[in-house]
């Protein structure tokens, strides 16, 4: 029930380049190529739960009534009625075993992905990107230093990942039936800005 997340994924590298000119481009695209860093290495993935896994844990662990309300509601029925008991039961003996809970939500999407994806675009173009030009009049273009630009990266959207879900627990997920905590979700998303349940 987790999706594999890439720390820093290959659509924000993309995105990242978009404004360029073609010379600038072609000149990254080349620095890319001599940059021994690859972007499905251990150190770039991380688990991430679905939104369905998170609920499925919960309900289980926490012996819900099955009353929910609204947002909530809506997914689970929507699960419930794609698929049987006993697969839901293979579910949560999965679950079980690898709790969702102390990580953010990946999937959809609009549980901070997309917020998420801009942030981690802006940090491309401004710490790998753009000294690569500086250095390219300077003629000191050295891929071991590419490298260690885009490791730090990944050490710091890890960091902002694992404090996010830190405060994914069942107690925060508790909190949606507060009427009057409308930003209850936050605590689960993978970035500020990110509007689920509208």
């Amino acid at each position: 029930m987790n999706n594999a997340h890439h720390i820093l994924p290959a659509t924000c590298f993309k995105k990242s380049m978009t404004e360029l000119s073609d010379e600038k481009k072609t000149y990254i695209d080349n620095c890319k190529l001599v940059t021994p860093w690859n972007i499905n290495h251990v150190n770039n993935m991380i688990g991430l739960p679905h939104l369905r896994a998170l609920i499925l844990y919960a309900q289980d662990n926490a012996e819900l009534s099955g009353k929910e309300t609204g947002y909530i509601a809506e997914r689970m029925n929507s699960f419930k009625n794609r698929t049987g008991k006993a697969q839901r039961e293979a579910m949560l003996a999965k679950l079980n075993a690898t709790t969702p809970m102390g990580h953010p939500v990946h999937l959809p999407v609009s549980w901070g992905h997309t917020p998420y994806n801009h942030a981690v675009t802006g940090q491309i173009k401004t710490q790998i990107w753009d000294p690569l030009e500086e250095n390219k009049k300077e003629h000191k273009i050295n891929p071991q230093t590419v490298e260690a630009a885009l490791q730090k990266l990944e050490g710091k959207f890890f960091r902002l990942l694992t404090l996010r879900g830190s405060r994914a627990t069942l107690e925060n997920w508790e909190r949606r039936r507060n009427p009057d905590d409308n930003y209850w979700y936050e605590r689960f998303t993978m970035h500020s800005g990110a509007r689920p349940l509208g």
